[in-house]
């Protein structure tokens, strides 16, 4: 596998697309850990953020851009055979307008208002 869309590939309801990547593999290889402006601020690579108010629960850790895709870290599960990390994947389209996959082939876009996401 040498593209990131070979790995799984997720897609949630609420959360909308993510990858799962196993521990042997350096996603890093496929990001390029760039900074990104999103509404009044610019995230730098490895910097946790709520992506003003998008991750209301906790702040998510920006990786980098993997094309058109902001990808961030969520988090991992190890059990006995192995580890996976959890990647979200957002698609930025303006600087105010992100897009969220839900299913191969809906999702939705958000639009910052006043510092809110709708």
């Amino acid at each position: 596998m040498d593209r990131l869309k070979d790995f799984s590939v997720i897609y949630s309801d609420k959360l909308g697309m993510g990858y799962i990547i196993p521990e042997p593999v350096d996603i890093d290889s496929f990001i390029n850990p760039v900074p990104v402006k999103i509404g009044n601020e610019t995230i730098q690579p490895q910097e946790e953020t709520t992506l003003s108010g998008y991750f209301d629960i906790n702040p998510a850790k920006y990786v980098g851009m993997f094309e058109n895709e902001m990808i961030f870290y969520l988090g991992c599960v190890t059990d006995l055979f192995s580890t996976d990390h959890y990647y979200l994947s957002l698609l930025k389209v303006t600087e105010k307008r992100i897009f969220s996959m839900f299913s191969f082939h809906a999702g939705r876009d958000f639009n910052l208002v006043k510092n809110k996401w709708k």
